[in-house]
């Protein structure tokens, strides 16, 4: 047996050990989330309507028809990292990508303003700002570490409560974008930084920045 099959042989290895490790983690990982995500819902909405996406190792959908003032309608994605495949996880790391939910909901009543909040650097943050029409403007007191920008006016209201949720929880929102169109709510947040913490306290959290 040459270099050449030794080396092969033991990257296949490292990798079939790593496919194993990384499913076993994600399936637990998954179970968890699932979990977290079902028990804080349910302080927004009694009828919480959940599915997995392919399996519970990779994504789930969570939805409440009918939730609780302010809110209207919600619906949640989490999306896990791909951990079994070696290669790609390391591509998606350095690229910044982590275990998340996407939380979607419909108010009560449609914001009068469109806001924008990210973390400094968010893609999606600069996606939705960046030549929109009409134009956003820049907010020039944003909470530490986030970009903020709102059309045509601030509501007060939300600008004196956001700050302190988003130091409540830091880090973990990574795109925040309040608009008139439906869903009026969307909110990007890695996992990792509120698993610590009670779900029922973050959803309460999160819904009371509308009321």
């Amino acid at each position: 047996m040459d270099t050449g099959q030794v080396i092969i042989y033991i990257v296949t290895g490292i990798l079939v050990i790593w496919y194993i490790g990384g499913m076993i983690i994600n399936r637990n990982r998954g179970l968890q989330v699932y979990r977290w995500l079902r028990s804080g819902l349910r302080q927004i909405g009694e009828q919480v309507d959940s599915q997995f996406i392919g399996s519970s190792s990779s994504a789930g959908r969570m939805v409440i028809q009918k939730a609780k003032m302010p809110l209207r309608q919600v619906e949640v994605f989490y999306l896990l990292e791909t951990r079994e495949l070696l290669p790609l996880w390391l591509v998606n790391w350095l690229m910044g990508k982590r275990d998340e939910f996407i939380f979607k909901a419909t108010l009560s009543t449609a914001p009068a303003n469109d806001l924008e909040v990210g973390l400094k650097g968010n893609r999606e943050y600069r996606k939705a700002t960046n030549g929109a029409e009409p134009a956003f403007q820049e907010a020039p007191e944003a909470p530490p570490g986030y970009q903020m920008a709102y059309r045509p006016h601030p509501d007060a209201r939300l600008a004196e409560r956001l700050p302190e949720f988003l130091e409540r929880y830091p880090l973990a929102v990574q795109h925040l974008s309040l608009q008139a169109k439906e869903p009026h709510l969307i909110v990007r947040v890695h996992l990792e930084n509120v698993l610590r913490v009670p779900s029922e306290a973050f959803f309460k959290d999160l819904s009371g920045l509308f009321r």
